[in-house]
């Protein structure tokens, strides 16, 4: 990889194997590994990283095989800090690793949080609306 990787306050792991990350338990490294902090540390990581080094964003790993090769470049996993879900009258806004099932609860149960359950499901918001 040639360009250089900027310090976030969020991980930055070098070299970390991805198939704890997978459903499938294989695939190889990812040359880095970052988990932002929030928002504010995803922009900065990526306006501060070099336009050649590939980017490679994830989600819960469901629908994800890794080579045993691994992936050059960095590969970002959201985590916590983007799994929220408001709510504001009848609109809904989640964030990019929020659970579908736990989306689809709120809006199932009249946007009511406090009957929000998390239960596991294969894929984040984010993969949702990329692939469908």
């Amino acid at each position: 990889m040639s360009g250089e990787i900027p310090s976030p306050r969020g991980r930055l792991t070098p070299n970390r194997d991805l198939s704890g990350l997978t459903w499938l338990r294989v695939g190889g490294p990812a040359e880095w590994l970052f988990q932002p902090a929030d928002s504010d540390d995803l922009a900065e990581f990526l306006g501060a990283l070099d336009p050649s080094v590939p980017v490679f964003p994830i989600g819960v790993g469901s629908n994800l095989i890794v080579r045993d090769g691994g992936i050059a470049g960095v590969v970002i996993k959201l985590g916590r800090p983007f799994m929220d879900i408001t709510v504001e009258g009848e609109f809904v806004t989640a964030g990019a690793a929020a659970l579908d099932a736990r989306v689809a609860r709120v809006v199932k149960n009249g946007l009511n949080r406090r009957s929000m359950v998390s239960r596991s499901t294969p894929g984040p918001v984010s993969v949702m609306v990329r692939d469908r």
